[in-house]
């Protein structure tokens, strides 16, 4: 899973893109863990997120339980992702508003 993560001043940016499984979720951990810090917002876009499965959900569970220390948002829903959280009854867990583009709604 190719990660892109910008950080400036006390904010991190997360691009994912590809598939956020069982197969990926630990090297999505692995390289955003040692940027994580208190008072850092986190920001990650999952518009190219192309399949998620429920460890990938479980993950993103854990790190908007970080909200307490740091503000966490997840932005640009793909289609995948969107489907994996209304399937798993979790679309209002998150607090983020998801926008639905003309391209998710094919």
């Amino acid at each position: 899973m190719p990660i892109n993560i910008v950080l400036k001043d006390q904010s991190i940016k997360v691009n994912l893109t590809e598939e956020l499984t069982i197969y990926s979720v630990m090297e999505f951990r692995d390289a955003l863990v040692g940027h994580l810090q208190p008072g850092v917002d986190i920001s990650v876009d999952l518009s190219q997120v192309t399949e998620v499965d429920t460890a990938g959900l479980q993950w993103l569970l854990a790190l908007k339980g970080l909200n307490v220390v740091q503000r966490v948002e997840f932005c640009h829903h793909s289609k995948a992702v969107i489907d994996a959280l209304e399937l798993s009854g979790l679309s209002g867990t998150f607090d983020d508003t998801i926008v639905i583009s003309s391209e998710a709604r094919v």
